[in-house]
């Protein structure tokens, strides 16, 4: 930018994205300063080199508004677990796949986990069965990205991911 440009001529584009040729470097650094902008190389590894005149804080800005409205509509890492134990009564049942229900009608991906603590650990059945009921139920919204593995000594866990009958509504809360 500006004097650290060490090259004796460069391809110069003026602030309205016109080319106006290969131009010596302290006449395009003179020009600049003639219009209260910056000469920016943009392109180093051209032959000769592309520096175009720019006003730089405001490129700057423009260049992080754009990443920050690009990272707003990212949904990446969006994973919403729920957490059941192996005698969780129906009804609760019923409430916590209504969640993952919503969860995943937003597009979010949702893990089930049954945690199983003392003598419950000696009946892994029991958290199978309650994570396979869970998936049989919300079969027409979800597909089994992960199935039931055992995580660690007392839990099990199964990812689900959005189905063809999902559809997209409103983003998870």
């Amino acid at each position: 930018m500006n004097g650290r440009i060490h090259i004796r001529q460069v391809m110069l584009i003026d602030e309205t994205n016109t080319a106006l040729g290969v131009v010596d470097t302290h006449e395009a650094m003179r020009l600049a300063h003639e219009r209260g902008l910056d000469l920016v190389e943009v392109s180093p590894n051209q032959r000769p080199p592309v520096a175009k005149l720019l006003d730089y804080g405001k490129f700057k800005y423009e260049q992080n508004r754009k990443e920050r409205e690009g990272r707003k509509h990212q949904r990446a890492g969006d994973v919403k677990e729920i957490r059941f134990r192996p005698r969780t009564d129906t009804h609760d049942v019923e409430t916590k796949v209504n969640r993952m229900a919503k969860f995943l009608r937003a597009g979010a991906k949702v893990k089930a986990t049954v945690r199983m603590r003392g003598r419950e650990r000696i009946y892994p059945e029991l958290a199978a069965q309650l994570l396979n009921n869970v998936v049989e139920r919300l079969d027409t919204l979800a597909v089994v990205e992960r199935p039931i593995v055992r995580e660690g000594n007392n839990s099990f866990a199964v990812i689900l991911i959005p189905g063809p009958g999902a559809g997209g509504g409103e983003a998870p809360g």
